[in-house]
């Protein structure tokens, strides 16, 4: 089995992001793999995560910072992953993180004595759902805008069955144009942007103008154990119109609510909150004044809630609340540091 094939089965939005090549990947039999560019082109992946499944981490500041919770194909080998890969941190001098992980993962921890505190939300389109009526008023014109306006028209690039090498290009060049923007420079990731990373579980939507200009790009990857999808990235280009995004995210949505069997699952994957929820154990109280004042700050200057509240415009269908997790006196400002350095690395 690899990689993506495994989290395809068994993972969930925030998982999708370890197919980026500066991830480590932690397996038992193996400590670690780490992946270049052409791996994960070729996706050659060691076989041994179909038995032991995997944790996709990076050090940083001392911290092992992990996105999502270890995936596996069930409970009981997802507890000897865990296991395993605490004692992995142990040995060398690493003090585990996880970010995005769900309450009943975290809750799991807490019992052992582990600190938690909510931090982000996870928001899920439901396309077996009939379509909200209630859109917002700023939706309605955003997408009126796009196709009346700005003409703007969407499609679905079936890249296994008709590839097309110079979309291929057009869409390299958008997202190489995106990556140096002032829109990317200004948000935070937890993934590069890889539009074809997932090639076999992908869908994308693009989006152009008339004269055939690509001006956006939306990304879907399958994910059979949320019986749906999560949305990877969605990407305009500067000639785009306004509300071109909006387009994007509607069409995709549409699309899969005309399935005879609609999915129960689109993700939005990983929405920030503005601030830090409590801690489920009380820390040293001038660290965590000097964390949770930082985090405010640069969730304030980077607008980290921005995300949420643009997404709730498209009928979110239910909520999941995400939480970071550290052993208890990992708590402080080098940790908040640590978490930032990921992202602000992988922007692009």
């Amino acid at each position: 089995m690899l990689l993506i094939d495994l989290i395809s089965a068994y993972g969930n939005s925030v998982n999708t992001a370890w197919v980026d090549p500066r991830y480590h990947v932690y397996t038992p039999s193996a400590d670690h793999v780490d992946y270049d560019e052409e791996a994960i082109i070729s996706l050659d992946k060691t076989p041994q995560m179909s038995r032991e499944g995997a944790i996709g981490y990076c050090p940083r500041l001392g911290y092992a910072v992990v996105f999502g919770e270890p995936c596996a194909p069930d409970p009981a080998r997802s507890e000897e992953l865990l296991v395993s890969f605490l004692d992995f941190c142990t040995g060398r001098g690493l003090k585990p993180l996880f970010l995005s992980v769900r309450g009943p993962f975290a809750d799991s921890l807490a019992i052992k004595g582990w600190n938690y505190m909510e931090f982000a939300k996870e928001q899920i389109i439901v396309p077996a759902e009939p379509e909200p009526r209630s859109r917002t008023k700023n939706l309605r014109r955003q997408l009126k805008n796009a196709m009346e306006q700005g003409h703007v028209e969407v499609y679905e690039y079936d890249k296994l069955n008709s590839p097309d090498p110079t979309l291929e290009k057009h869409i390299q060049e958008l997202v190489t144009g995106f990556r140096s923007s002032s829109k990317a420079r200004m948000k935070l990731y937890n993934s590069r942007l890889m539009p074809f990373a997932f090639e076999v579980y992908g869908r994308w939507f693009y989006a152009v103008v008339p004269g055939g200009t690509l001006v956006g790009l939306l990304t879907l990857t399958k994910l059979d154990g949320q019986s749906g999808f999560s949305i990877e990235h969605c990407i305009t280009s500067p000639l785009a119109p306004r509300g071109t995004s909006e387009l994007l995210i509607s069409h995709a949505s549409s699309t899969l609510r005309s399935y005879p069997s609609p999915p129960l699952y689109l993700s939005f994957g990983t929405s920030p909150l503005g601030h830090l929820g409590k801690l489920s154990v009380a820390e040293n109280k001038l660290a965590t004044k000097f964390a949770r004042s930082a985090y405010k700050l640069i969730a304030k200057l980077a607008n980290l809630q921005g995300k949420a509240n643009y997404r709730e415009k498209f009928g979110i269908g239910r909520q999941e609340k995400l939480f970071v997790v550290c052993r208890k006196g990992d708590f402080s400002l080098r940790m908040i540091l640590a978490i930032l350095l990921v992202c602000l690395e992988w922007r692009g």
